[in-house]
């Protein structure tokens, strides 16, 4: 399955398409999921786990302020209640706009994702349940060492390294 994120303003609509290039009826509504999560919503990262279930992040606008958002649907379409909470992490690490920009999964189910508050930049580690992982960095939380925002996340299965792009090149972490 293909899975497509659009949007905002202030839906994000989750397509499911079949390997046949076609939606996939039995997903939400037609092949179409519909999520309202705040004012703005703009979920750039997303990818399909082994069990079917959907993991997209990026970012909710709450008051003027952007928030860090993580969600899984479930494999009809519908938040997952298992996760977070109603099938959605939130996280303000900072007091000013905090955007998540790309993620991996882990091959032990666990969610990496990159966030950026435009000065300060991290990777949270969270649980297969939506809880921080806290046996990574301080509470779920590893800052990055960079001056650049991270665009990208990918995880090498064969050696467990997490490799972050941004506009600097390449960034190597271990897991």
């Amino acid at each position: 399955s293909i899975i497509l994120a659009t949007g905002p303003f202030p839906d994000t609509v989750v397509e499911k398409i079949t390997t046949g290039g076609v939606l996939d009826g039995s997903y939400g509504t037609a092949g179409l999921a519909t999520l309202s999560l705040g004012n703005i919503t703009q979920l750039g990262w997303q990818t399909i786990q082994p069990d079917d279930f959907v993991i997209l992040s990026g970012f909710v606008t709450v008051a003027g302020h952007n928030r860090a958002t993580t969600v899984r649907l479930d494999p009809s379409g519908n938040l997952d209640p298992t996760f977070g909470i109603g099938g959605v992490v939130t996280d303000d690490i900072s007091a000013v706009n905090n955007l998540s920009y790309g993620g991996a999964l882990q091959a032990d189910g666990k969610i990496l994702i990159a966030v950026s508050d435009g000065t300060n930049h991290y990777l949270i580690r969270y649980n297969t349940d939506g809880s921080r992982d806290s046996t990574f960095g301080t509470g779920g939380i590893a800052p990055i060492p960079s001056a650049a925002s991270p665009y990208s996340l990918t995880i090498n299965p064969l050696t467990n390294k997490a490799y972050l792009g941004n506009a600097s090149g390449f960034l190597r972490f271990w897991l």
